[in-house]
This record gives C-alpha cells, structure tokens and sequence, in this order.
C-alpha cells in the first residue's frame, strides 16, 4: 500500500494555522503572513483533494486484501477493523513508502512524532490496524472521502448507532469522535467490563452523595462514558 501525502500534508498544515490564526511558534501572525498562508494553501488545495481521492481507493482496496470488513478514515487517523488475523507492518505499507515518509519529516524538520501504526485485538479474536498522524489536520484523507466504511458493502456509513453497533459487535468498544473509532482497551476496558461497570453505577446512581462507594462507581462509568460508547449509552 502506497499511500500519497505530501501535498495533504502541507494544506493541512496551513488549515491548522488559519483556524488557529497562530504560527509554528504560536505568535500572532502578521496580515502579509496570513495571506502568504491563504495563497499557498490554495496552491495545494487541488493536489491534496487528488491525493485524497486516490488514497481511500487504495485504502479500501488493501481493507479487501486484508480481510477487513471496516475501514475508518480520518484526516490523521486510518484503521483496518475487524481481521481475523495478524499481520506485519510489511503487508500493510511498502518498505519504500515508509522509507519516503520519514524523509519527508526530516525534510520538512516536523516537529511531531513520524506517523505509526498500533495494533489492537478484541475479545472477539478480531485485529484492527491503525496508522496514526497525530497533530496533523490532514495528512492521509480530507473530507468527503474521511469516514466509516463497510468495505465489502462498499458503503460509508454515516449513522453514529450503527457505526457503534458495528465495531461492538466485532468485540471493541468505540472511541467516541466524527466517526467513531476502535480505541485503546487500556482506557476503555473490556465489553465485558462495560456491562459490568454500566450495571454497578446504575445500582449505585441513587447513593451518590450518600457513599464513597458510589460516588467512585459512578465516577468511572462517567469518565469511561466520556470519551467511550456503546450499544445503550451512544
């Protein structure tokens, strides 16, 4: 898999600046360099939807080659969902791509951490694959093409419920976010887990005040519910 990004990059990289309306360092920018951004930004504006296009073809083409039934797509995020097996970096991305990637960071002296790839099992014995670019409005997809896909359905599915559904029953509990994603079970816990603990708060609900107990439970379903769904609690 071979995927483009330089021009994404460099138009995400402005995108950031504009909406932030700050610099690489954070100080107020001048007129001139605002308009400077604006300018190079449309440079690269055609390119990097090109690149974007292109790039989910060759995502959702490895997905098949993989097995995956899932494919999600974010500007800084890519995850294979749902495998029924392991597979090495190697069969994800060509030697040559990776090699490309790290010299475009050094090249471009990124402050930010190389992009990565993560492995994530569930307790259904299924395997997500996930390529992060963290910091980085666009590096890998812009809108339209970022979402949640059922690959061999061929279709991108846009219902927060039904993408919740999806990767539950696959064994993982989705992170939440436009689209929701297969987060870290470090954070999250288990299903199983979370039917334990959405049992004990909603039996402890009516003693928070009354029990340091109840408070802790309900605390924590609260802090996992925050950033995690599921079936029940989308």
């Amino acid at each position: 898999m071979y995927l483009e990004f330089e021009n994404l990059a460099e138009w995400g990289k402005l995108h950031r600046k504009l909406k932030n309306n700050r610099s690489f360092y954070w100080s107020k920018p001048t007129e001139d360099e605002i308009a400077s951004w604006r300018l190079q930004m449309f440079t690269v504006d055609k390119d990097a939807k090109a690149e974007s296009v292109r790039n989910l073809q060759v995502l959702k083409d490895k997905a098949k080659d993989i097995g995956a039934p899932v494919l999600i797509v974010k500007g800084d995020n890519i995850q294979l969902v749902g495998t029924d097996y392991a597979v090495s970096t190697n069969d994800l991305v060509d030697q040559d791509w990776d090699d490309d990637l790290g010299e475009y960071f050094d090249r471009k002296n990124m402050y930010r951490r190389k992009p990565f790839w993560t492995h994530h099992e569930s307790d259904c014995d299924k395997h997500t694959f996930s390529l992060h670019g963290y910091g980085l409005d666009a590096i890998w997809a812009r809108a339209p093409q970022t979402g949640f896909y059922l690959v061999n359905e061929d279709r991108k599915v846009t219902d927060r419920r039904e993408q919740i559904q999806t990767l539950w029953d696959l064994g993982y509990v989705p992170r939440r976010g436009r689209p929701v994603c297969v987060g870290y079970e470090r954070h999250s816990g288990n299903r199983e887990e979370i039917a334990m603990i959405t049992r004990q708060a909603s039996a402890m609900w009516h003693r928070r005040g009354h029990s340091e107990v109840a408070d802790k439970i309900c605390s924590i379903y609260n802090s996992i519910n925050r950033y995690h769904a599921w079936p029940g609690s989308w």
